[in-house]
């Protein structure tokens, strides 16, 4: 990241004038405005030819969830400005960033590589043996043409293994059906299945980006903190949790599961697309992150506000539960009115509900907060992951709730669902 801000700050060129030499780089959007994709077309053509060039322009989008593609991808201001061109401006490392981002720009709108693949299968007579290789060569290099190009040999990678492919290629393809072959050289060797690799830089980057955690602008600060915090010891370029890491991790996902959970930052993103697309209170999330009101006063959908002005009525006794034979009290706290199962006791929070949906405070009868009660209903068991979802009662009506995520119950089930739950309660 800071050799990105350095190109994209820009340095002072040959001609005298600075300028920034890529677009904003703390993105993780892939499109490309339409003039410089044209840009970079007709630079295809004049480099490497008609052939090279697909017929019409390539658009690409993020696939992961909550991507923000307000900018452009990371691309050069000018895709004409060749890496060789800033050989003795910049250092090595930021001339290979730079060439990596060029060289990838370009690609993007070229043509596909087409590759040729043969499999020959060797056995005996009656077939109960057989050995299998393979091998595949390029018949036309498309996109990766442009790492075959002078101007990309600060990235290139060792063409020795590539040599050494075609070389097989040529020796299976001179097999024909039905050929004879004799055992020259028999090596035997045992394999064993390898666990899963531990996570590199690179792909606990990429991991993050999958699960919807972090943005380009904080990836490297996560992976500096877990080193920073001896988190985390790095071998080899390979991620390795140390025991404060481990421990810090236990205690986390032991105590504060609903936090650490992977999709603890999408589901956020999804309540807060949900507030500014109308379909969730704010207040309700606001309730949903800091636990306070509901443990001081009672149901999470209370008043958000408190009003601390007016004077707090004496509970009111609207009668007993039929099933526990509990006290059934109207009270009246800081965030208005509220109905409660029992009376307060020294470390148990009796099961509260808000009245907030009754204009008539004083009408309330017994019915009425048996009914209020019944909230929340667990409706079931979400089928990808297990957890409860769950129909609750709040300040603008039936909403339903699965971890993190609160959705408004249409009308036309809101009044089913009363119907049934009359039903029940005769």
């Amino acid at each position: 990241m800071k050799l990105a801000q350095k190109i994209y700050e820009g340095v002072k060129l040959p001609d005298g004038k600075s300028t920034g030499l890529i677009t904003y780089m703390r993105t993780d959007g892939l499109h490309i405005s339409d003039g410089a994709v044209e840009d970079i077309r007709s630079f295809v053509t004049e480099r490497y030819g008609q052939n090279f060039i697909s017929n019409n322009a390539r658009k690409f989008f993020k696939k992961v969830k909550n991507a923000q593609e307000a900018h452009e991808a990371i691309r050069p201001t000018d895709i004409r400005r060749l890496p060789s061109m800033l050989a003795g401006i910049f250092d090595e490392d930021c001339l290979k960033l730079y060439t990596l981002i060029w060289s990838r720009s370009v690609a993007c709108q070229m043509e596909p590589s087409v590759t040729e693949q043969i499999q020959v299968d060797i056995g005996n007579a009656v077939g109960s043996i057989i050995f299998r290789s393979s091998s595949s060569r390029k018949d036309f290099l498309g996109f990766q043409a442009i790492y075959k190009d002078v101007e990309t040999k600060t990235i290139r990678n060792d063409e020795d293994q590539e040599n050494e492919q075609n070389g097989f290629f040529e020796v299976l393809n001179n097999f024909k059906p039905g050929d004879s072959v004799s055992l020259g050289k028999l090596e035997l060797k045992q394999h064993h299945t390898q666990h899963p690799p531990r996570y590199s830089e690179g792909s606990l980057v990429k991991k993050m980006e999958e699960l919807g955690i972090g943005r380009p602008s904080t990836y490297a600060t996560t992976i500096n903190v877990l080193k920073d915090r001896n988190y985390v010891i790095v071998k080899n370029r390979v991620l390795y949790p140390e025991f404060r890491g481990r421990m810090v991790s236990a205690f986390l996902c032991h105590h504060f599961s609903e936090v650490t959970n992977y999709s603890f930052t999408a589901d956020m993103e999804t309540e807060l697309d949900n507030v500014s697309g109308g379909m969730t209170e704010w207040k309700d999330v606001g309730e949903n992150i800091w636990y306070i009101a509901k443990t001081l006063y009672g149901d999470e959908d209370d008043e958000a506000s408190p009003d601390n002005g007016r004077a707090v009525e004496e509970p009111k006794v609207l009668g007993l539960h039929p099933g526990s034979n509990e006290k059934v009290l109207l009270k009246d706290g800081p965030y208005g009115h509220y109905v409660q199962l029992g009376e307060d006791k020294k470390g148990h929070l009796p099961k509260r509900a808000s009245v907030s949906q009754i204009s008539d405070v004083s009408s309330i009868t017994l019915e009425d907060a048996l009914q209020l009660l019944r909230y929340p209903i667990t409706l079931g068991k979400h089928p990808d992951d297990g957890q409860p979802v769950v129909l609750k009662l709040a300040r603008a009506g039936l909403s339903v709730k699965h971890r993190r995520t609160q959705a408004p119950v249409p009308k036309v089930y809101v009044n089913r669902h009363i119907i049934n739950l009359f039903a029940t309660l005769l």
